[in-house]
């Protein structure tokens, strides 16, 4: 790998092998110190980094953790214990303390992961008091709970902890308490981290995929924004399939942050391009990838390809990752510019409208690729932080989303006012978290100027070609400045195509994935003119015409 030009390896380990003799161990055994060491200097031989070194406690947990429920009654998945249990914090520090101490000894080491596709929900004691604790301190009084609820408890003591709850109110609480509570453990384990680490090395927590796709992302305790702005480096892992929308996406949590996907399964057939999708990853931000071998070839789980027998897949990936590398600038200047479009996401929307939501979110998504403009998503946090008042967003697109507390629909008309340009994708805005109707004037928000409405059943949005040819005449009207155009021989946008530009440095990449198949003359328009320039890639000269071809990428430098 070092001779190919990779750079780091993800070592992982059994966290039974670190402290298998009891939670107050604090000092490696000396045979699992040795093999500790031989690892890293392996690796230093190798001119590679340990990036990022495992911290993991999920990883094969000693069986005295599992067998000791005051340390293990709550969980989740890749978590075996309970965040909330005083002791579990000192096994935690000891646990720390003897990884870090080791690590700092070394060199090559580049950072830590903190947490591996971490999942939580509290079951203790302990936990319950805490909710009913957070409750009296939100709401005050039970009858404001009741209220609030439509419930009628008459303690907060007898108030259920449960996702399973008839209250839309009651899950919306649990979800965001389960969530509040994980996002401290992870500034628990941060702030353990920087207590050992003497050499300032950045930590990470790789978080599933789960918000683009399942509505299992409301109640599974992570709150992806929160954990982006608390862990050093931006942390996830996604398959092919969710990229390049994740990557946008955990942009999104925590802007212009270093970010890397570290369990990316690619399909490694030729025909499915992985090196394209890193060239396309590499432009809407991300900074680095973990690309998983699993087992020997012989071991490969059901429906994975080990790159060690796709030589040819492997070879294209390595130039791609040294291409990256080698031009890491000019992607930098393209991924880092301002976002002037973006899609509002909810968590209220994946609990309780989650097949509308996910349809509209993903195929607004879809439409926005190929305009020369990269995508952002906007949390509802950031919105009543004052994002779109900014003045950077230009465009907003609204998916479906029937759930929503009146200030983000007052925000957004407000936004519509103030000149913003609003898509709105199906029908949304009917009713507040707590699954109350909105009053009627908020229901009729659309009816302000500068909005353009489109439903889940029309042509425009039906047919993937019409629908991409709909947001292009919308970014058209709208105050976005998208310079760039990569169009068929009818001036049309080509499906498929993931295209972005930045204006100051008239950088252009360009990705050809699916559903682009046929090989394609396309036109290349700067400010609706020809333009020309260099491809990078290749320091091939480019006239204004590009002969396109499935997964073969161009980054011009135009004139």
């Amino acid at each position: 790998l070092g001779e190919l030009g990779y750079n780091a390896t993800h070592p992982n380990h059994p966290y039974r092998v670190y402290m298998p003799n009891g939670p107050d161990q604090t000092e490696m055994n000396p045979q699992v110190l040795e093999k500790f060491n031989k690892r890293l200097q392996l690796l230093k031989d190798s001119k590679l980094y340990a990036m990022p070194l495992n911290l993991n406690v999920g990883t094969a947990p000693p069986a005295w953790l599992t067998k000791d429920k005051t340390l293990s009654e709550s969980g989740g998945h890749f978590i075996p214990y309970s965040l909330e249990s005083e002791p579990m914090k000192q096994v935690l520090d000891n646990y720390y303390r003897m990884i870090i101490t080791q690590a700092n000894k070394w060199d090559n080491v580049a950072g830590y992961l903190l947490y591996n596709e971490p999942t939580y929900e509290g079951k203790t004691e302990a936990f319950e008091q805490a909710y009913h604790e957070w409750l009296k301190e939100k709401y005050g009084t039970i009858d404001a709970l009741n209220e609030e609820w439509m419930e009628s408890y008459a303690s907060f003591d007898v108030v259920p902890c449960s996702k399973l709850v008839k209250s839309f109110a009651g899950r919306r609480d649990w979800a965001d308490f389960n969530r509040l509570h994980f996002s401290n453990s992870v500034r628990y384990l941060h702030e353990l981290k920087d207590k050992y680490d003497t050499h300032n090395r950045p930590d990470n927590v790789k978080l599933l995929s789960k918000p683009l796709y399942s509505s299992e992302a409301w109640f599974i305790g992570n709150d992806w924004q929160e954990v982006s702005e608390i862990t050093d480096i931006i942390g996830y892992d996604a398959s092919s399939e969710y990229e390049p929308m994740m990557t946008d996406f955990m942009w999104s949590m925590a802007p212009n942050k270093p970010m890397m996907n570290g369990e990316y399964h690619v399909s490694w057939k030729p025909e499915d391009g992985p090196w394209a999708t890193t060239w396309q990853t590499a432009a809407h931000g991300l900074d680095a990838f973990v690309y998983w071998e699993w087992k020997s070839p012989d071991k490969v789980p059901e429906g994975r390809e080990a790159p060690s027998i796709q030589p040819y897949s492997f070879s294209r990936l390595t130039r791609a990752a040294n291409d990256i590398q080698r031009l890491a600038p000019e992607l930098y200047t393209l991924s880092e510019q301002p976002r002037e479009i973006a899609i509002l996401y909810s968590m209220n929307a994946i609990a309780f409208d989650p097949k509308p939501f996910f349809e509209s979110m993903r195929g607004s998504y879809a439409g926005l690729i190929g305009h020369g403009e990269p995508v952002r998503f906007l949390m509802e946090r950031q919105l009543r932080a004052g994002a779109l008042e900014e003045g950077t967003i230009k465009l907003l697109i609204v998916p479906t989303i029937q759930h929503a507390d009146p200030d983000i629909v007052e925000a957004i008309i407000e936004f519509a006012d103030a000149g913003g340009t609003i898509v709105a994708v199906g029908e949304s805005f009917l009713y507040d978290s707590a699954g109350r109707e909105l009053p009627a004037d908020l229901q009729s928000w659309t009816d302000a100027d500068n909005i353009y409405s489109i439903g889940l059943k029309d042509a425009e949005w039906t047919d993937p070609a019409m629908r991409q040819r709909w947001f292009a005449d919308v970014i058209a009207t709208s105050d976005v400045d998208a310079p760039a155009q990569v169009v068929d021989a009818e001036g049309n946008p080509i499906l498929g195509l993931d295209v972005i530009a930045d204006r100051d440095s008239k950088l252009l990449v360009v990705v050809p994935m699916k559903p682009f198949s046929e090989p394609v003359t396309a036109t290349i328009l700067w400010d609706n003119q020809p333009a020309s320039g260099v491809d990078l890639i290749s320091n091939e000269p480019i006239d204004s015409t590009l002969e396109l071809q499935l997964f073969e990428p161009y980054l011009i430098q135009l004139d």
